[in-house]
């Protein structure tokens, strides 16, 4: 009976406890950070995703205005082009054959100058590759 000492039985069991915990804290701590980790990056997903289409849709508005405008713009210079044209044409208005190539030909360049600005600076190339780098750093 002396081989029987019940503090050893159960200090080994406290020790088999602890050694269960210790080796299931780490683990959990880690799986801990990791989610948060996953977390703090969907929300940095979320928020770089949020801000870009927020700022594409307020663009989009933008160029629908501007959009609106030129157009309006334009179609108002070529009624005037046209009623120029035709007061010409009938001889209500009388220029000289020099002005008429200038008033025309300035017209036409203006109204070919707009068009381009319009295509070149409403509608430019998507640059979604700095989005894309976010996207790799998150």
């Amino acid at each position: 009976m002396a081989d029987f000492n019940p503090i050893e039985i159960f200090s080994d069991q406290t020790q088999s406890v602890i050694a269960g915990v210790s080796d299931s804290i780490p683990k959990s701590i880690d799986d801990i950070i990791k989610v948060q980790e996953a977390t703090d990056k969907s929300h940095k997903l979320h928020s770089l995703l949020y801000s870009w289409s927020t700022q594409q849709t307020q663009e989009r508005r933008l160029r629908k205005l501007y959009a609106i405008c030129f157009a309006s713009f334009l179609g108002l210079q070529l009624i005037a082009l046209n009623f120029a044209f035709f007061s010409i044409g009938s001889k209500t208005i009388v220029i000289s054959e020099p002005q008429f190539n200038i008033f025309f030909g300035s017209m036409f360049g203006e109204i070919t100058a707009l068009v381009l600005i319009i295509t070149r600076y409403l509608f430019p190339k998507h640059n979604e590759t700095k989005v894309l780098e976010m996207l790799k750093d998150i």
